[in-house]
């Protein structure tokens, strides 16, 4: 598989009328906003949890963002079982950005010292009525993916 800087993902998109939202745009970061429940899986490395970096955990969750709009997420919060070991409730905060020609963005939800502390990014596309949320992980590592609908 060929991967991508994010900044050419982004340009990647724009030449292609097939990613695009047909008929709906431009977006802002105003075209985000609202609270979204969803659900997510895939796997993390091991490190994230503090083991082997070269080992992959499988991951599930539920969560649910506030979005303000202006590109920030808070409150930010769900639970997680990362390999079979159930995370206990996770509150964060983030950021976000759209893309005005896509209605693409990305995201960063910082995590607190209670669960290892961090950042998680994630690349993210809206629907044409913005009510729906599709994102993947791009940090190392992260095969994890998720969807959200506005509630």
């Amino acid at each position: 598989m060929e991967t991508h800087s994010v900044e050419e993902a982004v340009e990647l998109e724009k030449k292609s009328p097939l990613l695009r939202s047909a008929g709906k745009g431009p977006w802002s970061n105003t075209s985000l906003e609202g609270t979204f429940v969803g659900t997510a899986a895939g796997t993390s490395p091991a490190s994230f949890r503090g083991g082997d970096p070269n080992i992959s955990l499988p991951i599930t969750m539920w969560f649910q963002y506030t979005f303000d709009g202006k590109g920030h997420i808070d409150p930010a919060f769900g639970e997680a079982t990362i390999g079979g070991k159930p995370s206990g409730l996770i509150k964060a905060s983030g950021t976000y950005s759209i893309d005005p020609e896509t209605g693409m963005g990305m995201e960063t939800i910082n995590l607190p010292a209670s669960v290892g502390g961090g950042t998680l990014n994630r690349r993210l596309s809206l629907s044409n009525d913005n009510t729906q949320l599709h994102w993947v992980s791009v940090d190392p590592g992260f095969q994890f993916k998720g969807t959200m609908h506005k509630q």
